[in-house]
């Protein structure tokens, strides 16, 4: 098994990562005051001090004077390749595929180690987690919930674990969907190890991604780190079933603390299984009902994120999947693209189509259509009428 080439900065990101003393924020404050990243990576140990001005700890001023060879950097992309992975940064020259939703959070991972494949569009992404002892009917709701997600085009993110997760992946994947899974482990491991053939089919269909490089085994503080990756990957945090001690809620805890939506599904009372996911929505969480639900919180926190003036970039996504259909805008500081008339096949306000108009003229099919449809208008460009036919949204920024 061979994994594509990782990136020197990556490899550079990975390296670091790996040395002693040394967290995300120390990383992430070193790059930012050294001017980067190959210059945090050439740049002397006593550079690294003072720009923490003196918080370094001993062991990590040593790590930086002997790990930082190019020797390590070759292994790595070894271990990789061996296991079929690649290695992501967020400082990768010219963006590269590091996960939009990650990038800009103070705790991000300086490095991302990726099995299977990230796409622009997984920046649509809800993750639905849940206890491990789920009943049947919640891994059920789960399944379901992820299934109707990834229908209208959002990756389903979780963590591989048993019961809510488990099943969350698995309804993805049964509607030909996309879902990411984050590991408490090494990038070459999975766990729980009885989860290998959902772990092959999650990477047929998304990707597993982790923080830890080859080699490292789990342990019980991982489980719960890796909750801010599940939340920082996503728009929405679902909790579908939660006991009160469940690694889930702190999940939806991180999500919130990340101007993400944190939503609850109900259970039944005085029901030891839904017990935390029912103290969510007593605490202010979203109810969360159905896939329209979601839809309306992701779409509140999409605009948080990007902002009016970033949307051009989304709708680059969005439309991409949509030939010949462009919603119009008014982005300050961008000219207004031409807009031939409908007959060209072009989604705009004044011309509203029907979804059988617009499936002939694009050639794609219905339900493509409509998940695409869908999370444009939950980025504000696009609107359906009551009658079903469908406009672009003008866009003003003020």
């Amino acid at each position: 098994m061979s994994g594509p080439p990782s990136s020197q900065a990556a490899l550079m990101a990975g390296v670091l990562a790996s040395l002693p003393g040394l967290g995300p924020a120390a990383i992430r404050r070193a790059v930012e005051g050294l001017g980067g990243l190959q210059a945090a990576w050439e740049a002397p140990a006593r550079l690294w001090r003072e720009v923490m001005e003196g918080r370094l700890p001993a062991k990590a001023m040593a790590a930086l004077a002997t790990g930082r060879e190019p020797a390590a950097l070759t292994a790595l992309q070894r271990r990789l390749q061996a296991c079929g992975a690649t290695a992501l940064t967020p400082w990768e020259p010219g963006g590269g595929l590091f996960p939009l939703n990650l990038r800009h959070l103070a705790e991000v991972p300086p490095v991302l180690y990726v099995r299977g494949s990230l796409r622009l569009e997984d920046r649509f992404a809800v993750a639905i987690v849940g206890s491990r002892l789920a009943s049947p009917g919640g891994r059920m709701v789960a399944g379901r919930m992820a299934g109707e997600l990834a229908a209208r085009g959002y990756t389903v993110v979780s963590g591989l674990a048993r019961g809510i997760d488990a099943a969350a992946h698995a309804g993805a994947i049964r509607a030909g969907g996309r879902t990411i899974g984050v590991l408490p482990c090494g990038i070459d491991r999975v766990y729980p190890p009885e989860h290998a053939r959902l772990a092959r089919a999650v990477t047929d269909h998304g990707a597993l991604v982790s923080e830890y490089p080859p080699g490292t085994d789990v342990e019980r503080w991982r489980l719960s780190v890796r909750n801010r990756i599940i939340a920082g990957l996503s728009l929405v945090v679902v909790v579908a079933e939660a006991r009160a001690t469940s690694g889930a809620l702190s999940t939806a805890s991180r999500a919130s603390a990340y101007g993400r939506e944190a939503m609850a599904m109900p259970g039944r009372p005085f029901d030891e299984a839904t017990e935390g996911s029912n103290a969510l929505l007593r605490d202010g969480a979203l109810f969360c009902g159905d896939a329209l639900d979601v839809e309306v919180a992701a779409g509140r926190v999409l605009e948080r994120l990007v902002g009016w003036e970033a949307r051009g970039a989304v709708v680059g996504c969005l439309t991409a999947e949509l030939p010949g259909i462009r919603p119009t805008s008014a982005l300050r500081g961008r000219p207004e693209p031409e807009a031939p008339g409908p007959a060209a096949g072009v989604l705009s306000e004044g011309h509203p189509l029907e979804v059988e108009a617009l499936a002939a003229r694009t050639g794609l099919p219905v339900g493509r259509l409509l998940a695409s449809l869908t999370r444009l208008e939950a980025a504000g460009l696009a609107h359906r009428l009551p009658d079903g036919r469908w406009v672009a949204r003008h866009v003003e920024i003020k």
